[in-house]
């Protein structure tokens, strides 16, 4: 097996030859991020006898591969009809050309990538993390959830295009979250890019002619999948139920266009995931690996040393 790095044209030619669609590897969908963040895309692929078994799609920027905004899940993909033994040596071969080509590795795997123990053969650290997946096929809830949808609601809702006042009403809420204004700036750039290419749903939600509440989502039409950027918090609503029912808006919109689940986010809060999981969706871990050629380097040469030493010990006590 050998790592071949793509141009985006060869990329795109792959995905389509592979039906590996996601909207994370889509050429505008990637542009925009570089645009926005400056960066680098760049594509590989591991090929057995010029077979495809394994491609990756990320950034890079100042010698090293990065995440440039929390976002974005990196394109991952394998050949699922090889055995493990075989799709593990393609990540390795393939994990084995960027430590060669990149000083630190930073990457989120989809959750499609359930096996990471490659990564950790290849010197990674990697973070277990969690989202919430809900089927659009499937509108159950939680008693307190039903209890509030019978209710007449006191909310109306609307598709929305992205504007300058929805930014400062989101605005507060990324503040409190801990966003800097820069990285604001960045993220609206980039969520109102992706809006005009038709990939993100704004739906918000009224009381009156007041905006009381908002979604932000991104929508992969390949897929039938969605991915819940961000959500408003509730500023005085939560009593009413107003997340109730703009989930349940939500839900319903998007199962009645087609798709089939949301990537709903927000598991690895605690308040929020609580709140979250009273809409039945189906918790699922994902992985962040990262790699630092200084510490790895470092870390092999102590074990080396041990290693030396203790053969010399075992020399002189023999």
């Amino acid at each position: 097996m050998i790592t071949e790095e793509l141009s985006q044209e060869e990329w795109t030619g792959l995905c389509k030859r592979i039906n590996f669609e996601t909207v994370f590897g889509q050429a505008d969908f990637l542009e925009v991020y570089c645009k926005v963040y400056n960066v680098m895309p760049r594509f590989f692929v591991v090929k057995e006898h010029r077979t495809p078994r394994a491609a990756l799609a990320c950034f890079s920027t100042s010698g090293s591969i990065v995440l440039p905004t929390h976002y974005f899940f990196n394109p991952v993909w394998l050949d699922k009809n090889q055995g493990e033994i075989i799709l593990n040596r393609a990540l390795q071969i393939l994990l084995t050309y960027l430590k060669k080509s990149f000083t630190r590795i930073s990457l989120r795997l989809p959750v499609e990538v359930e096996d990471i123990r490659p990564f950790y053969w290849q010197g990674f650290e990697g973070k277990t993390a969690y989202t919430y997946l809900k089927n659009l096929q499937n509108l159950s809830y939680h008693l307190n959830i039903n209890r509030i949808l019978k209710k007449q609601c006191p909310y109306t809702f609307k598709i929305d295009l992205w504007s300058s006042s929805l930014e400062e009403f989101h605005k507060r809420d990324l503040i409190s979250f801990g966003f800097r204004k820069r990285t604001i700036y960045r993220v609206f750039q980039s969520f109102k890019q992706l809006h005009e290419q038709g990939k993100m749903l704004i739906v918000n939600a009224y009381e009156g002619s007041n905006l009381v509440g908002s979604d932000v989502l991104l929508l992969d039409l390949n897929e039938r999948k969605a991915y819940m950027f961000f959500i408003s918090k509730s500023h005085g609503h939560y009593k009413g139920g107003l997340h109730a029912y703009l989930y349940n808006f939500i839900f319903s919109y998007l199962g009645n266009e087609g798709y089939k689940e949301i990537d709903m986010f927000g598991a690895d809060y605690e308040s929020i995931s609580i709140y979250k999981s009273k809409f039945n969706p189906r918790l699922i871990h994902y992985y962040e690996v990262k790699y630092s050629k200084v510490p790895y380097l470092l870390d092999t040469g102590k074990k080396k040393i041990k290693l030396f030493l203790s053969r010399i010990l075992q020399v002189l006590t023999s």
